[in-house]
């Protein structure tokens, strides 16, 4: 049993490390641009297209594992995977090909292998679901150190662009496959049949309404900066060693961030954590924006963004599990996730659209900060509000 669970939960970080890989989308935006004609737009399109489908398929695939097993599921997002980076690679540069490869293949694929990661490794340790959500999901942050390194080697060797896109992906997509068999459920998983989600009550839950916004909100910057962040870093750097290591330091950091937050989460109230890393990620957003970059300044607010952005994934999993129980995870948590699917468009595309037209991120980045300020107070006004009513009984 204690074999299988610790199996479980390193299978879950290898299969987010694997679908985490997109988190480098970036460095490849310059060449999208320069060797494929791409615009902004179109390159933030891809990678928010990833985010937002992803987001959608979630709210499936607890039905299809208990339709069709775990095990086949994780093999169909294996081959989903490896189908749409052979889109991709087959694509002669086609933007409609390389958009439903990577965007929405990729994206059908990433969303299985998330909420199996998420929720699965939870029900084997139900107690410190805040650590091991936060284990698990640091596969995801840490994906695109992995790939970052991958594609910087590659690019040393003088592959094209659309080989060092693919060919990684392809071996990924056989090792999904791979762990496909190694994962596995505790034994009541499949006999336990949850209760039916009834949507419209849950769009008026007040835990619901606060988890979906704070998510929302907090990933809309984090995804602004990580779909563009080679491009913020090229406003003031030229070395190409400097960028590429911007994108690494940045997934490192998102790494410890959730690991970190995912600890913090078990000993700190989400009522003091949610609003707190609202504010620091509207701030550190602007800082990255604005500044005049030096190599060290980059470095360090690539960590402040990367470690930020990192709580939002870890913290609202843990919260959903808390508000709606273990099995609400996998349930409500999808819907919750939702937010982020919606922030997987508008913070990328946002910052590729006002970058293009202002010639700066500056625009973009106000509006992130504004938005996870407001945010932030309306959450720490309506604590204040629920305090003295509670006080007043």
């Amino acid at each position: 049993m204690k074999t299988k669970a610790i199996l479980s939960v390193f299978s879950a970080f290898l299969l987010m490390l694997f679908f985490g890989s997109i988190y480098s989308w970036s460095l490849f935006v310059p060449f999208l641009k320069s060797e494929f004609g791409y615009s902004a737009f179109q390159t933030q399109l891809v990678f928010g297209t990833v985010i937002a489908v992803f987001s959608v398929t979630m709210i499936f695939v607890n039905d299809m594992i208990r339709k069709h097993g775990l095990r086949t599921v994780i093999i169909l997002a294996g081959i989903l995977y490896a189908t749409g980076y052979l889109l991709a690679f087959y694509s002669q540069t086609n933007y409609l090909m390389v958009w439903l490869g990577i965007g929405l293949f990729g994206g059908i694929s990433t969303g299985i292998g998330y909420l199996v990661s998420v929720s699965v490794p939870a029900l084997w340790f139900p107690d410190k679901k805040g650590l091991i959500t936060g284990i698990v999901s640091a596969g995801f942050g840490g994906g695109a150190i992995l790939h970052s390194y991958i594609a910087e080697t590659m690019i040393k060797h003088e592959f094209k662009l659309i080989e060092i896109i693919s060919y990684p992906a392809l071996v990924y997509a056989v090792l999904i496959i791979v762990l496909a068999f190694i994962l596995k459920a505790p034994e009541n998983y499949h006999s336990v049949k949850p209760e039916k989600l009834k949507i419209l009550p849950l769009l008026k839950n007040l835990n619901f309404i606060r988890l979906f916004i704070g998510i929302l909100t907090g990933t809309f910057a984090g995804l602004m900066v990580i779909g563009n962040l080679k491009p913020i870093g090229m406003q003031f750097l030229t070395d190409e060693f400097v960028l590429a290591t911007g994108i690494g330091i940045f997934s490192i950091a998102n790494l410890a961030g959730r690991l970190s937050w995912g600890w913090i989460a078990d000993h700190v109230s989400a009522h003091i954590l949610m609003p707190l890393t609202l504010i620091i990620t509207g701030i550190s957003v602007v800082l990255i924006s604005f500044i005049t970059l030096t190599p060290l300044l980059y470095y360090s607010l690539a960590v402040l963004v990367g470690f930020g952005f990192g709580a939002h994934l870890v913290l609202y999993a843990r919260e959903t599990a808390h508000r709606f129980g273990i099995d609400g995870l996998a349930r409500v948590y999808p819907y919750v996730f939702l937010g982020y699917g919606l922030s997987g468009i508008l913070g990328p595309v946002t910052g590729g659209l006002l970058s293009e037209s202002t010639g700066n991120f500056h625009a973009a980045a106000l509006v992130s900060m504004s938005l996870c300020f407001l945010v932030a107070l309306a959450m720490i006004v309506e604590r204040m509000i629920g305090f003295y009513h509670n006080k007043k009984k």
